[in-house]
């Protein structure tokens, strides 16, 4: 009889079902929104690859049209081709044409 007595001490401390349903329901829903967060951050970083990507593969492009051209064309070349392009934590960018040429 002394273990029954135990079970119903434990069950006497057990959360009831609408409470844990209801707890359940809470955690399901900031869950949820964790995941998307995650999700647009996992976007974000994506783009951010994708961008850095391109933005390499048409640095590497404009130097190679830059060694073809003459002395007379080089100095556009630059005005047209190198910008700032600054990266943030946060996935921002901006790109600012470099003025010192």
């Amino acid at each position: 009889m002394s273990t029954f007595s135990g079970t119903l001490q434990f069950y006497d401390d057990a959360i009831t079902m609408p409470a844990l349903k209801k707890e359940q329901g809470r955690i399901a829903v900031q869950l949820a929104e964790v995941t998307s967060r995650l999700d647009a951050y996992q976007a974000g970083c994506d783009d951010s690859k994708l961008r850095l990507k391109a933005y390499l593969a048409l640095a590497t492009n404009c130097w190679g049209f830059y060694r073809t051209c003459d002395d007379t064309k080089k100095r556009p070349c630059c005005q047209a081709f190198f910008t700032k392009i600054t990266l943030t934590e946060d996935h921002n960018h901006q790109d600012r044409v470099h003025r010192g040429l």
